[in-house]
């Protein structure tokens, strides 16, 4: 497999991941606009209708609720743990770009690392609000994505240091974990999505 080809696959999963969790939370956000009546406070009944519980909408106990909860911190511990090792590494190599084997890496490889690293970090700021389905959501696509990305940049590594069988096989391993995303997702907006209570 050539280099550019290579790459070229790689950002063709990128772009597919981000567009399948994009398309994720677009649907529950449509669903909910959906569910609303017409009139003047469409819009309010439509954000308080997204901005339920995960456990109001499955219609759960108590007891339920707070495993979800504890999902979450959990997803919240990994996503910042994940963030900063993929930070202290992209930092590293960084560093070091002037010495070999660093100085094989591309931008492009270096950037991915960067970027995986930056929506770890960043995904628990902007989805703040524990309990709500939404940010249940949110994390998970930024925590999907941020590794994938991630992924996919040492994938790129291995295509910048040129090793033979190795370039395929991280190519065909990162096409899959798109692909795996993809199934995912698929499986959320035709099974789960319709039996939500908006």
């Amino acid at each position: 497999m050539t280099e550019h080809l290579g790459r070229a696959v790689l950002i063709a999963v990128l772009a597919l991941m981000v567009a399948a969790r994009a398309l994720w939370i677009s649907d529950y956000v449509r669903r909910c606009w959906k569910a609303t009546e017409g009139g003047e406070k469409r819009v309010q009944r439509a954000w308080s209708s997204v901005l339920r519980t995960s456990n109001q909408l499955q219609r759960g106990a108590p007891e339920r609720h707070q495993k979800l909860l504890e999902l979450e911190s959990r997803r919240l511990d990994t996503m910042l743990v994940g963030g900063a090792i993929g930070l202290a590494a992209w930092s590293q190599l960084f560093v070091s770009s002037r010495s070999a084997p660093a100085s094989q890496l591309s931008g492009l490889t270096l950037g991915l690392l960067f970027a995986g690293s930056f929506a770890l970090l960043c995904g628990p700021l902007l989805w703040r609000s524990e309990g709500l389905h939404l940010t249940m959501m949110g994390r998970t696509a930024t925590l999907h994505v941020g590794y994938g990305v991630i992924a996919v940049s040492l994938a790129s590594a291995v295509l910048d240091l040129d090793v033979p069988v190795g370039g395929f096989l991280t190519v065909c391993v990162a096409v899959l974990i798109g692909l795996r995303d993809v199934a995912e997702v698929r499986a959320w907006i035709k099974h789960v999505h319709p039996l939500l209570q908006y």
